[in-house]
């Protein structure tokens, strides 16, 4: 499906680098649903990560419907 070197170069160029203060955050912010899938996907099959201990935030502008945002 994806190889880890592509993972790496998905977050390299998608992933967020800020620091403010978080020791330890990888972000990733797209709105393309494939890319938010592949990275979940590299989590765990490259690092083990149980996908059950990620977090996800979803941030909805005002001029969004939110329940179709939600549905997406």
């Amino acid at each position: 499906m994806i190889t880890k070197r592509e993972w790496l170069i998905l977050y390299w160029c998608e992933g967020d680098k800020s620091r403010k203060g978080i020791t330890c955050k990888v972000a990733l912010t797209s709105t393309d649903s494939l890319l938010l899938k592949l990275f979940i996907y590299g989590f765990h099959k490259f690092y083990g990560v149980n996908t059950k201990d990620l977090h996800c935030r979803l941030i909805i502008w005002e001029n969004i419907d939110e329940r179709e945002a939600i549905n997406f």
